[in-house]
């Protein structure tokens, strides 16, 4: 009889741990779905709670330019130190010009109209107090790897920019005086809050070039500086 009850409670014990942990992963699964899967607002009604966006964007340049052609232009008397365009050596035009060939901004600015206009956001939003900013990225941004431009690769190259890893501490100064991390609110709308009212601080946002998270989260400032001195990442 004794040997029965033991049995038996031992076998309670052991269903009894099995459900435990049936449930717990049915939470982690549940949890990371609901996180993963953020509710985007529409378009219509991101612009009725007052987001803003350009319609009309022009052409840089004449729309009568003859295409095709070639331009020639002096990046530097000696081979670049680096191809990157963040961390040590990396200030010289002919790394500006890499870099902005490969890397697009959240929005660019028309200064014929003196407007700004959609990049890889589509639309922006600034608090009342004009210290937290709002973005919008276009779900049809991509990498050249074919991947998705969210949130999460703007955090990282925030993260990567104010990493004094990278021994450029201007840069590193620079970015973490100004701004605290952006959070993510979905995978294509971010904030991100300026630490002091300025009116360089939202222009200085919206010009930031973003890369991918996918590569930039598998290195520190010293590792980027180290893996990418001759290599690129993905462009957008």
């Amino acid at each position: 009889m004794l040997k029965n009850i033991k049995y038996w409670i031992f076998s309670l014990l052991i269903v009894s741990l099995f459900i435990d942990t049936i449930d717990a992963k049915m939470k982690r699964k549940g949890s990371a779905k609901s996180k993963s899967n953020s509710k985007e607002i529409s378009v219509k009604d991101l612009e009725k709670d007052g987001w803003i966006t350009n319609k009309n964007v022009y052409p840089s340049g004449s729309p009568e330019a003859k295409k095709g052609g070639m331009i020639t232009m002096l990046g530097g008397s000696e081979y670049p130190s680096t191809f990157r365009d963040i961390g040590k050596d990396s200030r010289s035009q002919i790394n500006s010009l890499l870099g902005g060939l490969q890397y697009e901004a959240l929005l660019s600015f028309d200064y014929e109209r003196l407007e700004w206009a959609p990049n890889l956001a589509t639309h922006w939003k600034i608090s009342a107090d004009s210290l937290t900013y709002w973005f919008r990225l276009n779900p049809k941004a991509k990498f050249a790897d074919g991947k998705d431009v969210t949130s999460a690769d703007v955090i990282a190259t925030f993260k990567l920019l104010i990493d004094d890893g990278h021994q450029d501490p201007n840069v590193a100064g620079f970015w973490d005086d100004l701004f605290e991390i952006p959070v993510s609110e979905s995978k294509y709308t971010f904030r991100v809050t300026a630490k002091k009212k300025d009116w360089r601080t939202f222009r200085n946002f919206a010009s930031l070039t973003v890369m991918p998270s996918t590569y930039l989260d598998k290195v520190d400032g010293a590792g980027y500086i180290e893996k990418y001195d001759f290599n690129f990442m993905p462009g957008s």
